[in-house]
């Protein structure tokens, strides 16, 4: 350990110098400091990636379908007879992967709505004749 020698008046005070061990301390803490803190970036940045990563595969997944899907109605038929009223629909499947009819709205008006149960797969061309209430 160094000793320092000052001079207070005529007497000479010998104290130790400890001003190179608290630099060093200091210094060590900040090194602690900064490494904790790039952890937490690191990691907070792969959350945010894997979740980014998430959201694209999910979007591009529901569009890779939506861009398989081609439909076109040929014609609509509104027919009534003794037994009810009924649409009779001509639909035409252009797309890749088959459909399923689960609604049909008229004028923006909800007239026929299927369940999982009920719903209609529509290959390549077909007609359907569903009741109206």
């Amino acid at each position: 350990m160094k000793v320092e020698a000052m001079e207070s008046g005529n007497v000479i005070v010998w104290r130790p110098i400890s001003r190179g061990i608290s630099s060093i301390v200091a210094n060590m803490v900040l090194v602690l400091i900064m490494i904790s803190a790039g952890t937490l970036l690191v990691a907070w940045t792969e959350m945010s990636i894997d979740d980014v990563q998430d959201d694209i595969g999910s979007w591009l997944t529901v569009r890779s379908e939506a861009v398989q899907e081609s439909l076109n109605v040929e014609m609509v038929y509104f027919r009534e007879d003794i037994e009810g009223k009924y649409i009779l629909l001509y639909i035409r499947n252009y797309g890749v992967i088959d459909l399923n009819l689960s609604a049909v709205y008229v004028n923006g008006a909800l007239e026929w709505a299927g369940s999982e149960s009920t719903s209609i797969q529509i290959s390549e061309k077909d007609v359907i004749s569903k009741a109206v209430d």
